[in-house]
């Protein structure tokens, strides 16, 4: 059985999603949130996404099992975004 782990990825979208909880008056956080919308934007652009999927691909389907690097292919940049 496989153990679940956080995702660089997935860390990044909790982050984004904390951030934008944030309270937007507060002045130091404006340039916080602004980076971190950048890096979030960044890992989304579509070539960053097929190098995710090259990742994802290799690290978790055994011995390059076709369905599931299809899968991967079709459902993790919908995911990432």
């Amino acid at each position: 059985m496989k153990s679940k782990k956080s995702t660089p990825i997935s860390i990044l979208i909790l982050i984004k999603i904390f951030l934008l909880q944030v309270n937007a008056d507060l002045p130091y956080c404006e340039p916080c949130k602004e980076g971190f919308t950048k890096l979030a934007d960044f890992f989304v652009e579509e070539e960053n996404l097929d190098r995710q999927v090259q990742v994802l691909s290799a690290f978790i389907c055994n011995d390059g099992d076709e369905a599931c690097v299809t899968d991967i292919k079709t459902w993790w940049p919908g995911m990432a975004r």
